[in-house]
């Protein structure tokens, strides 16, 4: 195995096959996406991919430069996968509170 396919393995086996955005299953083609592009200084650790679909990879995405904001990204594409829409940040505390989750 070369040494990018087997990063490729890893990265979705610790993902357990579930793209990081919407947090679908991926089916049988898949992405692995860098939260801090390449061309703006990020690199190919492990930390810094995640596992995605392909429409989701294939998107427009915000351009991050650090891995703070690209996990800041991350976590509200998530909560909008979860929830169904959209939340702003004053609501957070009301939702838990209401629904605890």
């Amino acid at each position: 195995m070369t040494g990018w396919r087997s990063l490729r393995t890893e990265i979705y086996r610790r993902d357990r096959g579930i793209c990081q955005v919407c947090l679908a299953r991926v089916g049988r083609i898949w992405d692995v996406g860098h939260l801090v592009d390449r061309c703006l200084g990020g690199c190919d650790a492990p930390e810094n991919l995640i596992l995605m679909c392909v429409r989701c990879n294939r998107s427009i995405k915000p351009v991050h430069r650090t891995l703070e904001e690209a996990r800041a990204w991350l976590e509200a594409r998530r909560e909008a996968a979860r929830t169904g829409r959209e939340m702003h940040a004053d609501w957070r505390p009301f939702y838990v509170a209401m629904y605890g989750r």
